[in-house]
């Protein structure tokens, strides 16, 4: 339950299910070091059990303890539904069920894939044929958007009967005001905001290619804020320090809408995603977007309308900056546009009710 889209959206169904259909048990692991655990940073209270032995890394001991310890998790609760999320938990969480003498009803959710920008080629077939299977066991498979969904099919993984595609939902808390002084950051400045974990898929460097390119063009009244840590950010910071970059690294923050909304634009540079959580919570906050073309990003913003979705280039995303930072009245448009997609698509409603009506169908409620 790190910081993070899945995290968010599993703490919204055991808060938002109808109590009177459902008795919920959330089982999760352990966050890596540099990751911060979501419901203890928030101080949410749901029913859970914590398993040690789960982890994000790979360890063939500890991922055997974590698979016997979710059997016998399954054998005591008795679950008329399992339903598994993001690689690692799936993986497990739909093994465990096999030998139950009473196999619970198996839905997984995509929230992404590891299919593009991860690995080499061989450890990406061996992730394609571990996704065949465990989607063969599964009796109901989600994609949180169509390109995901698209890009498993293409892929072998399920069968399309066995897909639907449920959009993420929110309800976003109000937020504070941020005080821009203390960052170093003045009033008059253009603020872009980047979230993410620091690691390669999420390409984080392109942030210091931009700011030292607007720097080369001394262009000084443009700051960018990064939210998020990983095994990168050491070597970031790094860089951006010999080479005097306008670069704040907050780390993670359980208050990173307050420091989305103290900003003017987010940008998206990674080279694979799912459904990124922050397109939606940016422009739910009113906030435009500039983002790569990657996974299902065109499905939770309207390029053109909200915000701006290309392949990285760095001169392109530039320019893109520049033209909102000096466009009252385009910036405003997109303010106003990216606010009324993302409430009317994301709504918490929504998720709630086709998780709820995916439950009862498949028990033939």
């Amino acid at each position: 339950m790190n910081i993070g889209g899945p995290a968010v959206q599993i703490k919204t169904l055991m808060q938002e299910l109808p109590e009177g259909d459902f008795q919920q048990l959330l089982v999760h692991g352990k966050c890596d070091l540099n990751e911060i655990d979501y419901l203890e940073s928030n101080g949410i209270r749901l029913t859970s059990n914590k398993i040690g032995s789960l982890g994000r890394s790979i360890s063939l001991i500890q991922d055997l303890s974590a698979l016997v310890a979710l059997w016998r998790l399954m054998r005591r609760f008795k679950p008329d539904i399992v339903h598994t999320h993001t690689f690692k938990a799936g993986l497990l969480g739909r093994l465990a069920t096999l030998p139950l003498s009473r196999r619970p009803i198996v839905i997984h959710t995509y929230h992404g894939h590891l299919l593009h920008g991860y690995f080499g080629n061989l450890k990406t077939r061996l992730v394609i044929y571990v996704e065949r299977f465990l989607a063969f066991v599964s009796d109901e498979l989600i994609a949180v958007g169509e390109k995901v969904k698209l890009d498993l099919l293409e892929n072998g993984i399920g069968d399309p009967a066995k897909y639907r595609v449920i959009r993420p939902g929110f309800n976003l808390r109000k937020t504070e005001e941020v005080n821009r002084l203390e960052l170093g950051i003045n009033d008059s400045d253009f603020v872009c905001s980047w979230v993410g974990r620091l690691t390669d898929i999420k390409m984080p460097h392109r942030i210091l290619k931009l700011a030292e390119e607007l720097k080369n063009r001394e262009i000084t009244q443009i700051k960018f804020v990064i939210i998020g840590d990983g095994e990168l950010r050491r070597d970031l910071e790094r860089e951006a320090f010999s080479n005097s970059l306008p670069l704040v690294f907050l780390g993670w923050r359980v208050n990173a809408l307050d420091y989305i909304s103290m900003s003017d634009i987010l940008i998206l540079t990674s080279k694979n995603e799912g459904t990124p959580i922050s397109i939606i919570e940016a422009q739910l906050l009113g906030k435009p977007v500039i983002a790569t073309d990657v996974g299902s990003v065109n499905e939770v913003m309207i390029p053109g309308e909200t915000g701006y979705s290309m392949d990285f280039d760095i001169h392109a995303f530039c320019e893109k900056i520049l033209y909102l930072k000096e466009n009252s009245i385009q910036y405003a448009k997109f303010q106003s546009k990216a606010k009324e997609f993302a409430s009317e698509e994301f709504s918490t409603v929504k998720f709630i009710s086709n998780h709820t009506k995916l439950y009862k169908d498949s028990l033939g409620c």
